[in-house]
């Protein structure tokens, strides 16, 4: 066999197929010859490789992510009015502030009073924390814990006793009786 550097796929597959043959020879079963890749595979693993590279350059803006709901969220928003010609106001809109520029101006503006010399009221809202959240993170930083629940169940009632009221039902209601022969299971 060729040293894996130089293998071609016509390599592989030449000598997939003779593994293969003396396996049959022997009286063993085929199979994928140990160390054989399809192109597939390949192809799956460069992708992969790409997307970790992806989120890995950043980790940090995924951690801070997953974070926010954890510890609560807080947004920014503008009260935007459209006024008409006699002063009055036609509609009001509250707009989620994104732009960081402007989100920054908007927290000197809160300080000051929430209003800009544009006369834009700004204020800020928050989000409770999600527990959810941090349970996941947790999950994943220490591992699941333990669960446990408890399946001692205790029981005021018998089988026999069941069956009887079953019987006893059906008589009431007409049905044809249907006959079951039983053991007593139920302790005295």
């Amino acid at each position: 066999m060729l040293p894996k550097k130089t293998r071609t796929k016509a390599d592989l597959q030449a000598h997939a197929a003779r593994i293969r043959q003396i396996g049959i020879e022997k009286g063993r079963l085929g199979g994928r010859v140990k160390g054989f890749i399809t192109a597939a595979t390949i192809e799956k693993r460069k992708e992969e490789a790409a997307v970790n590279s992806v989120l890995l350059s950043r980790a940090k803006e995924i951690a801070a992510a997953q974070l926010m709901p954890a510890l609560g969220q807080q947004y920014i928003f503008k009260l935007e009015e459209e006024i008409n010609d006699k002063g009055k106001i036609i509609s009001r809109e509250h707009v989620q502030v994104d732009d960081p520029s402007e989100i920054a101006s908007a927290l000197g503006f809160i300080a000051a009073g929430g209003v800009d010399p544009q006369g834009v009221y700004y204020y800020i809202t928050t989000k409770e924390p999600d527990w959810r959240a941090a349970e996941a993170i947790f999950n994943r930083i220490f591992g699941k814990a333990r669960e446990q629940v408890d399946v001692n169940v205790e029981h005021s009632f018998s089988l026999s006793s069941l069956l009887e009221a079953r019987k006893q039902l059906e008589l009431d209601r007409g049905d044809i009786a249907i006959q079951v022969s039983h053991t007593e299971i139920d302790p005295p």
